[in-house]
């Protein structure tokens, strides 16, 4: 108790005012179009929030200390609601408050007993020297102090009166609903940050309103600035290389020319051109022999698409990619020429049907912003590279400074060079540009600028970045999409629970995009040459001139300014962004065409549509809605099928019938014409003439054959309809429940707590103190952490089985069903693929679903809570599982018994629990 009292006080002090947001666009960015990451206001439309403030009301935003209520966020809730709802809260409050104080009534009538009771304890205590330490040396059971103050605070904390409708509400209530609004407030930050992402795809742009401060804050783990500083590491060493090699081999090519008209040192300008890589290469070739390159640089690459791709994708053809989007380079309008390609596909591709059009013109959207931030990053290539050129120069400035002896050369260097000196003399290596000796001033000072420049370079160059994000981000924006993640984020848990599966899929795209373009640097810089004296002197050493000596790397390294060169860009090399997520199979959708026509039945079309889906989802399990549309779809062809032969049946009887009955009729006549009576037929005649007719069996074979199919329909429309809503139910509602109960368990314990004056006002000992002192606080963690306890397991449980179901579920499904299905018909095959695939994803679903409580359950025990209503929570996914049991005819069992088994190994410590667990419900 003494490590947990200072955690406490601190969530007392965060929790004690509710962070309550009353604009329309709360958990919003200014403008509206995207979500505040780590964000905790609660807004007025948050479920949760509505629940407890029908039964508590204005009492959630009241201010023990300071008496008065915050009712600009009470109206906010109230503002939201109907009158018929505002009645119904009315009333709710009431009786609450009512029933709180009739049990406080009941409590008192108890509390008499109590108080006898403590007396006849306190007096046995005394006679029993129950108040010293024993002569064993144990110390004492009760402590008269203590108990009689833990009494006073049972009494202050406990006994109804100091806040809340009609004074119904505690101290100890007033707590636990601060505890309550921290939960609303940790379940925002987990919502927010997890759909912020959803949303951004983690693409960095600039807040609108944002301070200087808050742009400092976002940059510290900014992906986009570690790769802008490691960029600009490269292009330093660039320019090194080039500075450093220059000084070096233009001495060597210029050995004769004891002049000072030639000059020491290129800058980037001098030596670059671009090549046909999307790149730039740099180099000097020996004037006396072109054919011969003196030394080189690394080239640096821009990442960009290939022009292949505006040829070979064909709604980029259609619309004339390559000459009038590829070599796009305007910095401040690409959302606006974003916008006009998306047009273009539309009306080149799109005109007569939008299907499909969304997911091709964000797919056109990616690869436009990839050509254009390289195009970009050409163009300011020049300007960028001047001003690294700067930087190297004051790094060698910086290394020339810390010896003397390098000035002694340049000094000798240029006397060679002016007259005043022999020639031959000294080193190019510290002469500046304008033949002037480097590094006269003290390192500190060209350290300082060394750090000033650098910072600003980077600065520069993520601001570039930077702004084609948030341009990407504008053209990826979708209105809907925006609006459905405003409406979950303001809702909350229990709005979250359902729509982040479909909610989690919309954004897929979307999300990739924008992630892949956020952590793909668009420059590749690594200099190879850039090592010890960054000079590239291997013509230098192969025509017999002696090596450099300024050793530049290793000055570098004690060069401690926290500069930019630590580390590599964190480059993905890459020939496109992204590709489409969503494809088309269009031969595959021929064939099964093909095959619905050839058999008379739509087998195929559901297993085909379930793969499409489950290749372009993030979480597979929703595919399951689709494809229990798909086969309910089926079934019903096959039941108008069967309908159809069970009308031709009848009419085949009927037509039958008739004939039968005519021929029965002409028989009779010529039968009694010949004089021949039915009496005088033999048995085998009149057997022959009760045979049916062919239409008649016909119609026999026929009705039957449609009864069997109709009843077959019948059974496949029943799975069907538990497909569609068994697996989404199976994945949110245990956690559904589980939050559902752990809110309502909280009301509960509210209205009960003067039961707690029974337990305080007793004269209790030590070991009693100490089990009320734990009692209390862990009611008041658990109104503060299992409800952002159960999202967050809730969310990790969706990826785990997502990751599962994507990997494991279609090797499993099509290679059980291959095995058992081989040698049957194709029809047969089609429905052991159907109903294997259901069983896979039931088996890995569910066996997420346990291991998740099971985690859950563990994570408890360790802090130290319990949550008594997480059985109930059990025995709903136990009915499911039975549910399961009956559809796949035990099939999912013996899988669950593995799973469980392979669970015992891995839980050697929980064994009853698990058992207890995963044994429930079995059919």
């Amino acid at each position: 108790m003494k490590r947990l009292a200072p955690l406490f006080l601190f969530l007392l002090v965060i929790f004690s005012g509710s962070a309550f947001a009353s604009a329309e666009n709360c958990g919003m960015s200014v403008d509206g179009k995207s979500l505040k990451s780590f964000d905790s206001e609660i807004c007025p439309q948050n479920i949760t929030q509505k629940i407890r403030t029908a039964f508590f009301g204005e009492s959630i935003y009241t201010s023990i200390l300071e008496n008065k209520n915050n009712d600009s966020s009470y109206e906010e809730i109230q503002s939201d609601l109907t009158q018929s709802q505002k009645d119904f809260n009315t009333r709710t409050i009431e009786s609450f408050s009512t029933m709180k104080i009739l049990i406080f009534g009941v409590v008192l009538v108890f509390l008499i007993v109590i108080i006898f009771n403590s007396v006849i304890t306190l007096t046995k205590a005394i006679f029993g020297k129950e108040f010293s330490t024993d002569e064993s040396g144990n110390p004492p059971r009760y402590n008269f102090f203590v108990a009689i103050g833990v009494m006073g605070l049972g009494a202050f904390s406990f006994i109804p009166g100091f806040f809340g409708h009609n004074g119904s509400l505690s101290v100890s209530d007033y707590f636990n609903l601060a505890a309550g609004q921290g939960a609303l407030q940790l379940e925002n930050m987990v919502i927010s940050t997890y759909l912020s992402n959803q949303l951004s795809g983690g693409l960095e742009v600039p807040t609108v309103g944002e301070s200087v401060a808050e742009a400092n804050k976002r940059k510290e783990n900014s992906n986009v600035y570690y790769s802008a500083k490691a960029t600009i590491a490269g292009f330093v060493s660039t320019s090194l290389v080039i500075s450093s090699s220059s000084a070096f081999n233009n001495s060597i090519e210029n050995l004769h020319n004891h002049t000072t008209d030639w000059r020491v040192r290129d800058k980037t300008v001098d030596v670059w051109q671009p090549n046909n890589n999307d790149g730039i290469d740099f180099e000097h070739r020996f004037a006396e022999d072109p054919n011969q390159t003196m030394w080189s640089a690394d080239p640096i690459t821009f990442a960009q698409n290939p022009e292949s791709m505006g040829e070979n994708i064909p709604y980029l053809k259609a619309v004339g990619y390559n000459q009038n989007y590829r070599d796009y380079a305007v910095k401040d309008n690409l959302y606006n020429k974003a916008e006009l390609l998306k047009v273009a596909i539309k009306e080149a591709y799109f005109k007569d049907s939008e299907a499909g059009f969304k997911e091709v013109a964000n797919t056109a959207v990616s690869h436009f912003f990839k050509d254009a931030q390289a195009n970009i990053l050409k163009t300011e290539f020049l300007n960028m590279m001047a001003k690294s050129d700067e930087i190297a120069l004051q790094r060698i400035n910086y290394t020339c400074s810390l010896e003397e002896s390098h000035r002694i050369e340049a000094k000798n260097f240029i006397d060679a060079h002016t007259g005043a000196g022999s020639a031959g003399a000294g080193s190019s290596e510290c002469v500046s540009t304008d033949w002037k000796v480097m590094g006269t001033e003290a390192s500190d000072v060209y350290a300082a600028k060394v750090k000033e420049l650098t910072i600003a370079l980077i600065d520069e160059y993520y601001n570039i970045r930077i702004a084609i994000n948030a341009q990407l981000q504008q053209a990826m924006y979708s209105t809907d999409i925006v609006n459905r993640v405003k409406e979950t984020r303001q809702k909350a848990a229990l709005n979250f629970f359902w729509t982040h599966p479909s909610l989690t899929n919309d954004l897929n795209f979307t999300q990739s995009a924008q992630s892949e373009f956020n952590i793909t640097s668009p420059i590749q810089t690594i200099q190879t040459k850039a090592m010890g004296t960054f000079v590239d002197d291997d013509w230098a050493k192969s025509h017999g001139y002696p090596e450099a000596t300024l050793m530049i790397g290793e000055d570098f390294r004690d060069l401690k300014i926290d500069t930019q060169d630590k580390g590599t860009p964190t480059l993905k090399d890459s020939k496109a962004i992204m590709q489409s997520l969503y494809s088309e199979n269009a031969t595959a959708s021929g064939q099964n065409a093909e095959f619905m026509q050839a058999t008379g039945l739509s087998l195929a079309n559901p297993q085909i549509k379930f793969d499409e889906c489950r290749a372009s989802t993030i979480y597979p399990i929703t595919c399951v809605q689709k494809y229990g549309q798909q086969i309910s779809e089926t079934m019903i062809d096959i039941a108008e099928v069967a309908i159809a032969m069970k009308l031709i049946g009848y009419g085949a009887t009927h037509f039958g019938d008739k004939k039968k009955q005519k021929l029965m009729s002409e028989q009779a006549k010529a039968d009694e014409k010949a004089g021949v009576s039915k009496s005088k037929l033999s048995k085998k005649a009149k057997t022959k003439r009760n045979q049916p007719n062919f239409l008649q069996k016909v119609g026999s074979f026929m009705s039957t054959f449609a009864n069997f199919f109709l009843k077959a329909s019948l059974f496949g429309y029943i799975f069907a309809l538990v497909l569609k809503f068994l697996m989404t139910t199976l994945m949110i509602g245990p956690f559904y429940v589980l939050y559902v109960l752990n809110m309502f368990y909280s009301l509960l314990v509210f209205l009960t707590s003067a039961f707690a004056l029974l337990a305080f006002l007793r004269f209790n000992d030590m070991n009693n103190l100490k089990l009320l002192a734990k009692t209390v606080w862990s009611f008041f963690l658990s109104n503060l952490f299992f409800g952002p306890l159960i999202l967050v397991f809730y969310i990790v449980n969706w990826e785990i089985a997502a990751i599962l179901d994507r990997n494991l579920s279609t090797i499993i499904a099509y290679g059980f069903s291959s095995a058992i299905g081989s040698d049957t018909s194709t029809i047969m095959q089609h429905l052991i693929t159907l109903f294997v695939s259901f069983v896979c994803f039931m088996a890995v679903n569910i066996g997420c679903l346990r291991y998740s409580f099971i985690a859950m359950n563990t994570v408890l025990e360790i802090v130290g809570l319990d949550m008594p209503h997480i059985k109930y929570t059990q025995e709903f996914i136990g009915r499911m599982i039975f549910v399961t049991n009956i559809i796949t005819f035990s099939m999912f069992h013996w899988l669950d018994v593995i799973i469980t088994s392979q669970a015992r190994r891995a839980f050697k410590r929980k064994p009853n629990f698990l058992s207890r667990f995963g044994r429930k419900g079995r059919g």
